[in-house]
């Protein structure tokens, strides 16, 4: 599968290093020269191909490259590139932009089972260690149940982890205020006392299991200004401002990661490289776009979002998670359930998006209240929340509980 939407203009140099060979001494473009020659036919591709063109048409990705035909492209690279040109500028862009086929063992043996954690026992419990890097983890749940509140937690613990974070806001929930609370809340913490035991019980990413500085790092939480500088804040308030969004994820992520390479080359520590999405939510543009109106389309827009998210998840090893409204609540004990599993009371919910979504998520966390403790102040005590997983294709059916306070999201058992 090639990266069809990856930017032209982001690709490798050494695609155009030699690449017209039929032009000789001082006549011979040097590859920067070439592929800004290229980049600029490509642009102008309507007035140059014309009919059945439009006049302003322009090709920017891979995958509109790849839809020209072999006539088609050699009249719009002409006089750039004669036809074997064309040929190997094609097969180059597929070596970069297309895996090699590989078995099962090898898939198997460069897998990235990395997580990134809440830092909260429990919930870190069932899920195995966090939210998994390159898969889509949703969670689901009525107002009030702290879906945004662990966003936020998820981002500043990526930040202690040296992880920056994009967060998608279409709700216009989020609270840099609360960020900045929870952060300042929790900077100089150290690791909570169960965290060797969690060690030994869970197996984290393999950049925290074998890396002594990331252990270091995983002590202290980052100084809150660290960690807004490297949350980075996108508002789409329409479907189109959102696939617009998600489509350029991974031209900004790559861009941020160079930079955060170069910092860290160059012994800056400002920027880290993104390791975390945040989408909140994908059900508030469309109902504000499509309403009751037409399913193809809204179908259409989700099924789109969903397919770069994928491809930004497995391909940029991203930990993705998208925040879900509900459209119906039943109390209704789980059929997965086993006999040892019986107390686990799990929830049915019914999440927006529909069944087209459902299919999209690796995994799918319901959210809901569970009781009340008798203080409602959020240092003495807070109501109950229960998280319970209801879809994932590699973790059981479990739950945790868990409640808000100042320092966000602690377990339910903590004082």
């Amino acid at each position: 599968m090639i990266n069809d939407q990856r930017s032209i203009a982001r690709l490798p140099l050494h695609i155009f290093t030699n690449l017209s060979s039929h032009e000789e001494g001082e006549n011979q473009k040097s590859p920067e020269v070439l592929r800004n020659s290229i980049l600029k036919k490509l642009e102008n591709a309507g007035k140059i191909l014309k009919k059945p063109f439009p006049n302003d048409a322009s090709i920017n990705t891979v995958g509109e490259l790849m839809s020209l035909s072999h006539t088609t492209l050699l009249r719009l690279l002409d006089p750039l590139l004669i036809s074997d040109e064309c040929e190997t500028f094609i097969q180059r862009i597929c070596s970069v932009c297309a895996p090699e086929p590989m078995t099962a063992k090898v898939l198997l043996s460069n897998s990235n089972d990395g997580h990134i954690p809440f830092d909260v026992h429990s919930l870190d419990g069932i899920l195995k260690g966090g939210i998994r890097v390159g898969s889509i983890t949703e969670f689901c749940g009525q107002a009030g149940v702290g879906k945004t509140q662990l966003a936020l937690q998820l981002s500043i613990v990526a930040a202690r982890l040296g992880y920056g974070s994009i967060f998608i806001d279409t709700e216009k929930k989020l609270s840099l205020q609360r960020l900045n609370e929870i952060a300042r809340e929790r900077y100089n913490t150290k690791a909570s006392s169960h965290q060797q035991q969690f060690d030994d019980d869970f197996q984290y990413s393999e950049k925290i299991a074998n890396d002594v500085d990331t252990h270091t790092q995983f002590e202290n939480y980052c100084l809150p200004s660290k960690v807004l500088a490297n949350v980075i804040v996108h508002a789409p308030t329409t479907m189109d401002e959102l696939l617009g969004v998600v489509s350029n994820l991974d031209e900004e992520i790559i861009l941020q990661n160079e930079e955060a390479y170069e910092d860290d080359h160059d012994g800056g520590d400002t920027k880290m490289p993104i390791r975390l999405v945040i989408l909140d939510s994908i059900a508030a543009p469309t109902r504000r776009d499509f309403g009751g109106g037409s399913a193809v389309k809204r179908v259409a827009a989700i099924y789109q979002i969903a397919k770069n998210l994928k491809r930004i998840a497995e391909t940029l090893g991203i930990a993705i998670l998208v925040i879900n409204q509900i459209d119906k609540v039943q109390n209704a004990a789980s059929d997965d359930i086993q006999d040892d599993e019986e107390d686990l009371d799990l929830v049915s919910v019914e999440a927006a998006l529909g069944v087209s979504w459902y299919h999209c998520v690796t995994t799918r966390i319901g959210l809901e209240h569970d009781g009340v403790l008798r203080n409602h102040n959020l240092m003495g005590g807070s109501a109950i929340r229960k998280a319970s997983i209801l879809k994932s294709n590699s973790i059981a059916s479990a739950s945790a509980k868990y409640k808000i306070t100042m320092k966000g999201i602690e377990d339910a058992s903590l004082a």
